[in-house]
């Protein structure tokens, strides 16, 4: 059986008892968000393993590089116009969120290719990859649950709470910034009448 998951709608707090109550075994995360994944591990571990993708991700780049320069190449010359080249996607930059998120749907397809021997939990860190991870495992057969834990919402006093001091942190940026950009008023000369003596 194979879950995915978007990794927005997870709560790591709660995500423990859901994957339990699941029988999920083993996880693997296609994201670039690793202070998450890292925390989200600490909480799993040592009952549940993680499945490393950082050596198939690293093939997958090395194999998907020169078609992703080419690929851009070609829309480069299709797409001659200033709005074109003033994207990012003209600039042919391998370190991209974009490419990045090319190179995780490989690594997917690879894994689900080869298959998996107990239930395992992809974690998606964007909608779009979730969706394109979601119809090649269906492509290849598998039964697929969704699993959504989100978390616990907020009550009205927390959230106010919280968007005061939002408020003042902009506040005080903001004026940190202005005493920076603007520069004090210079001094006016001051003009001197002359006395009359009698």
């Amino acid at each position: 059986m194979l879950h995915i998951a978007l990794q927005a709608d997870l709560n790591p707090t709660t995500l423990l008892p859901e994957l339990g109550a699941r029988g999920i075994q083993q996880w693997l995360y296609l994201g670039e968000d690793s202070t998450w994944r890292v925390q989200v591990e600490s909480w799993l571990c040592p009952r549940m393993q993680r499945l490393s993708i950082a050596d198939a991700l690293d093939a997958m780049a090395w194999k998907l590089r020169q078609p992703y320069l080419d690929w851009i190449g070609d829309l480069s010359q299709r797409h001659h116009s200033l709005a074109w080249w003033a994207s990012e996607l003209a600039a042919k930059n391998p370190y991209s969120l974009f490419f990045l998120r090319l190179c995780l749907l490989g690594v997917a397809q690879d894994l689900l290719t080869v298959g998996f021997s107990v239930p395992t939990l992809m974690i998606c860190a964007t909608p779009a990859l979730a969706a394109e991870v979601t119809e090649f495992a269906i492509a290849q057969g598998y039964q697929l649950q969704q699993i959504s834990c989100p978390a616990p919402i907020q009550s009205p006093p927390q959230r106010r709470s919280q968007g005061r001091r939002l408020l003042g942190r902009i506040y005080l940026t903001a004026w940190q910034l202005w005493a920076i950009l603007v520069p004090p008023p210079a001094p006016r000369p001051t003009s001197v009448s002359p006395r009359k003596i009698s």
